[in-house]
């Protein structure tokens, strides 16, 4: 056999073989779409997963700050020496006709959110629960407690205390610093700031015989020190509280309209609060307080909502959460008279 006829055979051998082992360009292209359509199903899988999970911790972070915040406030409040409820209204909703602030009439209530600063009553900044406690007094008072033999009479060196308002709001003001929809604050008017200085505008409650807490700050020397409301301290508890603003997937009126306290309990702040200072009926954050007898503990009820819009993974319907509930039974009694 000739070369030529060797090399001829060999050619039709190799390109025999080259056609039944390899694939045709249709045959490349359909297995392309199939692992493609695999591997996009997959990928559409891992995105939606890792979504999920983002979403869910955004909402169980934000539920775990509401809860607390919620301790906090009921640790406070338990330590509470007395809790304004019903009294805790705008001026003109009782009346003292004897017209003596010193001695006003027993039902006579002066109105709380009438001597706090004006930026914690405003329709973003609505006050929520307020109630007085027994406060330290500074670490310079009590040095100079122990190193002076007649330590100046209003420093209070028996009890090395004082009393402190707390107040609790909304705030709902547009800030670059919180990214929720709302947030909780507290502030806090004490007798002494850190420094041992009086702090301006307070006044205590249990001055002169005639003073109670409800009435605060009527009584003797108040009104010189009331002259000047006191500054804003307010800080910011926790953020992501909903605001009641609502979507078009829940009704607020409606959520508003739940809101509600058992019998013998009033809600704050009640609507004569909110009309005065133009704020919506804003339910997140609220309290029930009994109205029992005199001379017993006070029983407050908390609940508060929040709102995870603003962190990752969260819009929509997803950003609510459910509400959270808790008692607390305070030191503190109806009508105490100090």
């Amino acid at each position: 056999m000739s070369l030529r006829s060797r090399l001829n055979r060999l050619f039709r051998r190799k390109q025999k073989s080259s056609s039944v082992g390899g694939f045709t360009f249709i045959e490349l292209l359909v297995v392309i779409f199939i692992a493609g359509g695999i591997i996009s199903g997959l990928l559409y899988l891992v995105v939606e997963l890792l979504g999920v999970d983002q979403r869910e911790a955004s909402r169980n972070e934000t539920q775990r700050e509401m809860q607390l915040a919620m301790d906090y406030i009921a640790t406070e409040l338990r330590e509470a020496v007395y809790v304004y409820n019903d009294c805790y209204l705008p001026q003109g909703s009782r009346t003292n006709p004897d017209g003596d602030p010193n001695n006003p009439d027993d039902d006579y209530c002066p109105g709380l959110i009438n001597h706090l600063p004006d930026a914690l009553t405003s329709a973003d900044n609505i006050p929520i629960i307020a109630f007085w406690k027994q406060q330290p007094i500074p670490t310079v008072l009590k040095e100079q407690c122990a190193s002076s033999p007649t330590p100046p009479d209003n420093i209070p060196c028996r009890t090395a205390s004082s009393y402190a308002l707390i107040v609790y709001s909304i705030n709902r003001a547009d800030s670059d610093i919180w990214k929720g929809k709302a947030r909780i604050t507290r502030y806090a008017l004490t007798q002494f700031k850190s420094d041992g200085s009086l702090t301006p505008g307070y006044a205590p409650p249990e001055e002169g015989v005639s003073v109670r807490f409800d009435r605060w700050p009527i009584g003797a020397n108040s009104a010189s020190r009331q002259a000047v409301l006191p500054r804003d301290t307010s800080a910011v508890l926790v953020d992501f509280l909903d605001d009641g603003s609502g979507a078009d997937f829940i009704d607020t009126d409606e959520t508003a309209d739940l809101a509600s306290c058992p019998d013998d309990y009033s809600m704050i702040p009640n609507q004569d609060v909110l009309t005065t200072i133009g704020a919506p009926a804003i339910r997140s954050f609220y309290a029930c307080v009994d109205q029992g007898q005199s001379n017993t503990n006070r029983d407050v009820i908390l609940y508060i909502r929040g709102n995870a819009q603003g962190r990752p993974g969260i819009s929509g319907e997803a950003s609510f959460l459910p509400t959270l509930e808790t008692r607390v039974l305070s030191r503190g009694v109806l009508g105490r008279a100090p």
